[in-house]
């Protein structure tokens, strides 16, 4: 028992690790000058990432998020690549989108343990939305 908790434990702290990485990208992004018209959704993307930190998975909900804590890695590497532009395009349709999905819009509860029918909660539906739209801004940074 104690090796799963153990195990338990790795895969969070990796998850953690993950995403600590997409912060500190993150404010790097959001002191560049050259990008002050999306500095504001830079912080909020920052602070769903820091609430999404806090908490702790099991490892089905870990399974779960694999896809986007791979996306998440995948633009984590992009960013600190000499393949990143690191300018904006500003031309991403999507970030009324992805503002909705980085804010609690009414559609869901992260505290609810309900679940739909393909068995996933709508706390990890919630953070699986929050690690693609980080995802997508720092990709679309890199562009």
């Amino acid at each position: 028992m104690r090796y799963q908790s153990d195990k338990r434990e790795g895969l969070g702290a990796l998850v953690k690790a993950v995403i600590e990485s997409a912060i500190n990208n993150l404010n790097g992004m959001s002191d560049d000058d050259q990008n002050e018209r999306n500095v504001n959704l830079y912080r909020q993307a920052i602070d769903a990432l820091q609430s999404v930190e806090e908490l702790t998975f099991t490892r089905e909900e870990l399974l779960q998020l694999s896809g986007e804590i791979r996306s998440l890695i995948s633009a984590n590497t992009l960013y600190n690549s000499n393949r990143c532009d690191r300018r904006s395009s500003g031309e991403n349709d999507d970030y009324d989108n992805l503002i909705d999905d980085l804010n609690n819009d009414g559609t869901d509860n992260s505290n609810d343990t309900n679940e739909d029918d393909d068995n996933i909660s709508t706390r990890v539906r919630r953070v699986e939305r929050i690690l693609d739209a980080a995802s997508d801004i720092i990709e679309d940074y890199c562009d």
